[in-house]
C-alpha cells in the first residue's frame, strides 16, 4: 500500500535513528513495504538499506459503561450507559448498536426493544428483573469484524435505593 503523500515526504527528509509515525496516519489492515537506508555520521561511505514489511492491525473496541455494579429497586428502571464506548482506531466514528445478554438470569429476558436510537443506551422498565436476584449483563459493541464486550452486575432488591445527589 502506497504511504500517505505528508508522510512519505517526512520519512524521506528523517536525519534520526528513530522512525516515528503519527497515530492514525496508517490504515488498519494494511500492510507497508519501507526501504530502510541508514548511513553512519562520521563515515557517508558506511551505508546500508534493508526493506521490511510493516502491517497494521487493528487496536480493539472499548466498551465502557458508566458503572459496573449497581444496586436497585425492582420498581425501578435500570439504566445501562454505554455512550463513552469507542473505536481508537477511528475517534470520530462511533461503535456500532449494541447487543445486550443477561448471563446469570433464571428467566429469559428478550431486551432488545429498550436501546435507544442510537443503540448506545439501554433503558429496562420497572419490573423488568425480578427482586432479590443479582444479575450479570454482558454489553458487547461491534464493528466489522470487532467485537468488545463489558460485564455490569446488576443486584435488584425489593425495597426503593435511596437516590444519592
Amino acid at each position: 500500500e502506497q504511504l500517505p503523500t505528508e508522510l512519505r515526504s517526512a520519512l524521506e527528509a528523517a536525519t534520526t535513528a528513530e522512525l516515528l509515525i503519527p497515530g492514525l496516519t496508517l490504515t488498519p489492515g494494511l500492510a507497508y513495504r519501507l526501504r530502510l537506508n541508514v548511513t553512519m555520521r562520521s563515515n557517508p561511505e558506511a551505508f546500508a538499506s534493508e526493506d521490511v514489511t510493516l502491517r497494521v492491525r487493528d487496536e480493539p473496541l472499548v466498551v465502557r459503561t458508566l458503572t459496573t455494579k449497581r444496586t436497585v429497586s425492582a420498581s425501578s428502571q435500570v439504566v445501562i450507559d454505554a455512550s463513552a464506548s469507542y473505536d481508537p482506531n477511528d475517534p470520530d466514528d462511533v461503535l456500532g448498536a449494541f447487543v445486550i445478554d443477561v448471563t446469570s438470569s433464571p428467566e429469559v429476558l428478550i431486551l432488545d426493544d429498550y436501546f435507544s436510537a442510537d443503540g448506545r443506551v439501554i433503558t429496562l422498565p420497572a419490573g423488568t428483573f425480578s427482586a432479590d436476584t443479582t444479575y450479570e449483563l454482558r454489553l458487547t459493541g461491534s464493528k466489522g469484524n470487532r467485537t468488545a464486550t463489558a460485564m455490569v452486575m446488576v443486584e435488584v432488591v425489593s425495597e426503593p435505593v435511596p437516590l444519592v445527589e
